[in-house]
């Protein structure tokens, strides 16, 4: 059973503005703490699973599953299905909690009502032995009781509270228990006492319009005398008052009010412009009444529409929504949170160049709607229900308790009713009845609903269609994450469909962040259910995927579509302004020109020559325009061209990065020193040496055999050999033999270089190698190619475990794919060796993988140190294969060495081959000769 709509809201209230001295506030008193980070200890009974069965303490708020109480369960897992009829039954325990506290004398003679910000699931509360209600279902719920009769002044009261993880009511367990995440259980959100004069101001709905038209909606309590009057006063932020006071009478015997005003020409809220209000409500009691109420309430002003076959609007302009799907969850604490985290949310969200996020699949925290208004983040606020909804009359007493606590958020756009199937569409009129803005309803998932098309994980060839209309498409989630596939891989083939097409509104990636539970019956061992739990753009403690920094580029609000610099360029450069509602000018741009060292340098890795920044131009929203560096004259003295575009908070944007040299001649040497070569037989070798270095071939295969320096061996062999890969589903197969029969093999001196020859009958046909008498090893090779390939190029052995650390000048510090390009930047970068399993580890940047617009890579190995050079034909270089997932890998490469390559893999999502996700995912077609050049130089350790 629910309780009544009437008593189940809390209007925000900022005490630091406050009321006339003749009105009281409420006040607030909590009996938990107000988050994770400030826990308040309770006495506690667990009914089953872990530490059950005694009475012992427990941390409020909290989940009691990371608390070292009961069982762990993954929702989807009690969900029968045609695979697994007979599922494991779910837990059914049962917390009891217990809390003695005082309340202050002055509450004397006004309204005392207990407030829970959330419980999972089911909620039964005692005061002083007498039940102070009816039991609450609904987990996610801010829900409340008027304890003032059962309420003790003279004596410590007891405090009671049993929690059942599951629901006595089938739909709650539908709606919220059998969803594709971690469940808990547990007081997961704040407790406290609010205190209230008798005759109060329970709640209010804000209806506040960009042109200034302002009406709220003012719901009153307690019994009221004849005579009262409701008082609004707008103010700014600082406490100025904006406009003359709005003012109506309370009709006799009436519990709302309705004040309808004009303010003059308000700052609009939106995500670009997050320009907030307080609107100061007072409650002017009757002749006999003692004081009068007043509650303070933070708003904005703005016009949201959904203009069917057209677009979004806001304040009269379309905007687009670049978003993610957020749970409300952290690893050690489930899904009890703190400010910290809260804000970091925030603040990572606009980073990524974000403006929007769904609240999957519950109402969120209060605290992150409040950062959301304030940062700029448009939000779909979501009623429960994964793919189950909650019976029709739950539905509509927790729609009228998540609108009370959230209605007058300006972020708020949309209201979600459940997940993919998860709607009870009786209840789709139901939020209307609690929201004086009248906001759209959506069913996340449905392709056509009330001129909305949120399909879920629409394929390339979809999108496409969808982006045509007639619905307005905006998909609420799309390119499912999974391990290093999905979010950023496939997004620059999606987004111009879903930013530029006319019935296009943006989307939301899934998901946010990796939902991994820190597992206190295991050591603290993070758990994401094989590749069950969401995986995000983050881990699970916010560590920064390699898709992170795509979504950043290509959701940046600036964008400067050039990948290479003319060769008459003299600083102009095409810039795109994809704000909704800025102008460029509030923009600032930074140039910096750099020259980097070549590999074995031991200092000066990157000197700057010059820098400068100026204002963005006057370029209106949605529109196309140039920018115009100042560069010096000598600027291509330079290695690298940075510019960066910094929002009017401050933030960096995007930077991008320009090279117009290339091959080994333009690298240069750190430390040129040369020594005759000579060559001589060793057995079945030819050895090369030029110095303190020696270079070995295999006479009976040509490959190279290893190289030496200083008389030690590094063991860069067998190679170099033709990587031919075709993808076939998630496996990649050979098209060809790596090394064709040895047809021919020569050496001989030519002037002060040394040069060695094999030709093959297939692979790698032909290699030239020339040792130089500066100790460099250069390779000229030359192969056919095999036409469809997903994978191209040549490759060496070298063993893993000698391997320490790399180093290369060239676009990082994350590997990419083909159909992931977006989101490195060139510069000097350097990884540790790591073998990040996905799912299980999240060691970031990841060492290996392929790597694009690269000049040079440096090994650091147990046996010395050695480099790569890109002297032409090879866009890539490679190390290793990248680890997928355990369970259910996205992709199954085979093994591989050190190597470079012309063709890289794209990546699928979790539900999608790549194939399928658009022209960036296709495999290449590559034929006829190809010829490349690649420099191996020897270095001394750092």
């Amino acid at each position: 059973m629910c309780l009544l709509a009437a008593l189940l809201s809390l209007p925000l209230t900022l005490s630091s503005f406050g009321a006339s001295p003749s009105t009281l506030q409420t006040e607030s008193l909590y009996l938990s703490g107000t988050g994770s980070h400030d826990a308040v200890t309770w006495d506690f009974f667990c009914t089953g699973g872990r530490n059950s069965g005694v009475w012992s303490k427990i941390a409020v708020p909290s989940c009691w599953e990371q608390q070292g109480f009961g069982t762990y369960e993954y929702g989807v897992e009690s969900r029968p299905s045609k695979r697994m009829p007979q599922m494991p039954k779910a837990p059914d325990e049962q917390g009891i909690y217990r809390r003695e506290f005082t309340v202050p004398r002055e509450w004397r003679g006004r309204v005392v009502r207990l407030v829970f910000d959330g419980a999972l699931t089911d909620t039964e509360v005692k005061l002083n032995g007498q039940l102070a209600g009816p039991v609450h279902q609904g987990g996610f719920y801010q829900f409340r009781y008027d304890i003032t009769d059962k309420l003790r002044f003279d004596v410590p009261n007891q405090l009671e509270v049993t929690v059942s993880k599951r629901s006595a009511n089938e739909s709650v367990n539908r709606a919220e228990r059998i969803g594709d995440y971690w469940n808990f259980g547990g007081i997961f959100r704040p407790v406290r006492l609010e205190a209230l004069p008798m005759q109060f101001i329970d709640r209010v709905a804000i209806d506040a319009r960009a042109d200034g038209a302002f009406r709220v909606d003012v719901f009153l309590g307690g019994n009221l005398p004849a005579g009262n009057e409701v008082v609004a006063q707008v103010k700014t932020l600082a406490g100025d008052p904006i406009g003359a006071p709005i003012s109506a009478a309370v009709p006799s015997g009436s519990k709302q009010v309705t004040l309808r005003g004009q303010i003059p020409s308000p700052a609009t809220w939106t995500a670009e412009t997050p320009n907030l209000y307080l609107v100061d409500v007072t409650l002017r009691a009757g002749t006999f009444a003692p004081s009068g109420h007043t509650i303070t309430q933070r708003f904005g002003f703005r016009t949201f529409e959904l203009r069917p076959g057209d677009g979004l609007y806001l304040n009269g302009r379309k905007i687009v929504l670049k978003g993610a799907n957020r749970h409300s969850f952290w690893p050690d604490t489930g899904r009890t949170l703190s400010p910290e985290r809260h804000r970091e949310d925030i603040r990572l969200m606009k980073e990524a160049n974000m403006n929007a996020v769904r609240m999957s699949h519950y109402p969120p925290d209060a605290e992150f709607l409040d950062l959301c208004d304030e940062a700029g983040v448009y939000v779909l606020d979501e009623l429960a229900g994964w793919q189950g909804c909650y019976d029709t009359p739950t539905g509509r007493c927790l729609i009228a308790q998540m609108l009370a606590r959230d209605v007058n958020h300006p972020s708020i756009l949309f209201w979600d009713n459940g997940n993919e199937g998860g709607e009870n569409p009786e209840n789709d009129d139901e939020f209307a009845r609690h929201d004086p803005q009248q906001r759209p309803v959506l069913h996340p998932w449905a392709e056509s609903f009330r001129g909305m098309n949120t399909k879920h994980y629409r394929e390339y060839a979809d999108t496409q269609r969808y982006a045509n209309g007639p619905d307005i498409f905006m998909p609420t989630e799309f390119l499912h994450g999974l391990f290093d596939g999905g979010h950023g891989a496939g997004l620059d083939d999606f987004w111009p469909l879903m930013s530029e097409k006319p019935h296009a509104a943006g989307g939301f990636l899934w998901s946010w962040m990796d939902e991994s539970v820190a597992r206190t019956d295991e050591g603290g061992r993070l758990d994401s259910r094989r590749d069950l739990a969401p995986d995000g753009l983050l881990g699970p403690r916010h560590e920064k995927e390699g898709s992170f920094y795509t979504v950043r580029e290509i959701w940046s609000p600036v964008q400067i579509p050039l990948r290479d610099l003319p060769a008459d360029f003299a600083g102009t450069l095409p810039v795109r302004n994809r704000y909704d509602f800025l102008s460029l000018s509030s923009v600032t741009f930074e140039w910096r020109l750099l020259k980097l060292a070549p590999p074995g340098a031991p200092m000066f890795h990157r000197t700057l020559l010059g820098h400068g920044r100026f204002a963005g131009p006057d370029l209106a929203a949605r529109t196309d325009g140039e920018l115009k560096l100042p560069l010096p004259a000598d600027w291509r003295d330079a290695d690298v061209l940075y510019v960066t575009a910094i929002d009017s908070r401050a933030r960096e944007l995007w930077t991008w990065s320009w090279r117009w040299k290339s091959g080994a001649a333009a690298i240069g040497h750190a430390q040129e020193a040369k020594a005759a070569v000579t060559l001589a037989e060793r057995g079945n070798e030819i050895v090369a040496t030029s110095g303190r270095n020696a270079v070995r071939f295999d006479k009976t295969t040509g490959l190279l055999a290893g190289l030496e320096r200083d008389g030690r061996s590094i063991s860069l062999a067998r190679g170099p050999r033709l990587v031919a890969y075709k993808r076939n589903n998630r496996l990649l197969e050979p098209l060809a033999a790596p090394v064709g029969k040895l047809v021919e093999f020569t050496s001989r001196m030519d002037g002060d270089r040394a040069i060695v020859t094999a030709a093959f009958d297939g692979g790698v046909r032909s290699m030239r190698w020339t040792i130089s008498p500066d100790g460099d090893v250069r390779l000229d090779y030359e192969f056919a190619g095999p036409g469809l390939v997903d994978l191209l190029g040549l490759e060496f052995d070298y063993p893993e475990e000698k391997m320490k650390s790399k180093e290369w000048f060239g676009a990082g510090p994350y590997r990419v794919w083909q159909n992931r390009l977006k989101g490195v930047s060139l510069g000097r970068w350097d990884v540790d060796y790591n073998d990040a399993v996905p799912g299980i580890s999240w060691t970031y940047p990841e060492f290996k993988g392929w790597f694009s617009r690269w000049e040079w890579m440096a090994f650091t190995t147990t046996e010395g140190r050695f480099a790569f050079l890109n002297d032409g034909g090879s866009p890539f270089v490679g190390v290793y294969a990248p680890r997928d997932g355990k369970n259910n890998p996205v992709l199954i490469l085979p093994r591989l060495g050190l190597g470079v390559y012309q063709v890289i893999p794209a990546i699928g999502t979790k539900n999608s081959e790549p194939s399928n996700l658009g022209p960036q995912g296709q495999p290449q077609n590559i034929t006829g000769p190809l010829k490349g050049s690649l420099v191996i130089r020897l270095l001394d350790q750092p």
